[in-house]
């Protein structure tokens, strides 16, 4: 087996997405020379003669599709959609977004509902998801007309015995700290009323402004001019700094499949606010500082709860947190890539 990944990521700085690509590539012993753009269609020929199964990594923010029915049309061996989001899910925040807090139209270049069904139901010979609900959620958008194999397979978070906290960098205080995309998806419009419940804390923001340029410069133009305790850095730079000089890790999004830096905070030391939207708490069973992020005082209100729990609880917290993450290893990952795309 031999396994090639065929993309249109050309923008690099999406912090997520960036972040598994390239766990990606590690786990599955890839190189550069494995990665294959749509914008080079010869390149097919390629991928046919010496690859047996393509992952195929697409960026949901596009505008049309003549690229990827140019492609992937001309790809002969199985094709592997990994949908590490379901864009309509993206389409209904942002137009919610933009219709009714900023009162303008949606500025998000997406491919429409019907586009996105095309795409999945003509070229896609199989799925991989991060999680469970991403399944339905797809499920529930995109109908699919002939059956097509599914699995699960989350993100890599490195070796087991590398998958556990880091206390070097626990450094309790009022800091919160996110790294991302700062979008009303992600959570940050709440995380703005947040600040005014609690003024004694900080929120600090890297990262850049991902697909919803405008929107998402619009929001941290507002929350940094109404609180000046929301500080927006742009990217991120030095994680060390980061993990020591913030506390709470926010992952309180709308939704998200599997926001990667969650996971690399908890396991420096950080605490991480997750909210019951986001589909990565679906990793963190029993993990105690959960929200509903349509409740306005919940979040403030947790903010305390885990500023308020006693140093050595918080440890055993984040220790019990990190132990039921030990699946999500290099080992565990090939396995199940390998067992998957050799049932094709």
């Amino acid at each position: 087996m031999k396994v090639c990944i065929i993309t249109n990521h050309l923008n690099n700085s999406y912090i997520n997405d960036s972040l598994i690509h390239d766990r990606l590539i590690t786990t599955l012993g890839l190189t550069p020379k494995d990665v294959f753009n749509l914008s080079n269609p010869n390149s097919a020929y390629q991928v046919n003669r010496e690859y047996t199964h393509a992952l195929i990594l697409l960026d949901y923010r596009a505008s049309s599709l003549h690229p990827q029915k140019t492609y992937l049309s001309e790809i002969k061996i199985p094709r592997v959609f990994i949908v590490d989001s379901v864009p309509q899910v993206h389409t209904e925040l942002d137009n919610f977004f933009s219709n009714n807090i900023l009162k303008t139209s949606s500025h998000l270049s997406i491919l429409s509902k019907d586009q996105q069904f095309f795409l999945y139901n003509e070229y896609a010979d199989a799925l991989i998801f991060y999680n469970q609900e991403d399944i339905e959620l797809f499920s529930s958008f995109y109908h699919l007309t002939k059956p097509t194999p599914v699995a699960v397979i989350p993100p890599s978070l490195g070796n087991e015995h590398d998958i556990k906290v880091n206390f070097n960098t626990f450094l309790p205080n009022k800091n919160i700290g996110f790294n991302g995309s700062p979008s009303f998806g992600n959570g940050m419009f709440n995380a703005s009323t947040t600040l005014s419940h609690i003024p004694t804390y900080s929120l600090n923001i890297h990262g850049n402004h991902g697909r919803a340029d405008i929107p998402n410069e619009i929001l941290i133009n507002y929350m940094t001019g109404l609180n000046p305790n929301v500080k927006y850095w742009g990217m991120l730079k030095n994680k060390l700094k980061f993990f020591q000089e913030n506390h709470i890790y926010y992952g309180a999004s709308q939704y998200d499949s599997f926001n990667y830096f969650t996971f690399i905070s908890i396991l420096n030391g950080m605490v991480p606010l997750l909210s019951s939207q986001s589909n990565t708490s679906e990793f963190f069973p029993d993990y105690p500082f959960i929200v509903d992020i349509h409740s306005e005082k919940q979040i403030p209100n947790m903010v305390l709860k885990i500023s308020n729990t006693p140093e050595h609880q918080l440890k055993d917290i984040l220790n019990a947190a990190a132990n039921k993450l030990k699946h999500l290893n290099h080992q565990n990952s090939q396995e199940q890539y390998h067992n998957f795309l050799n049932s094709l």
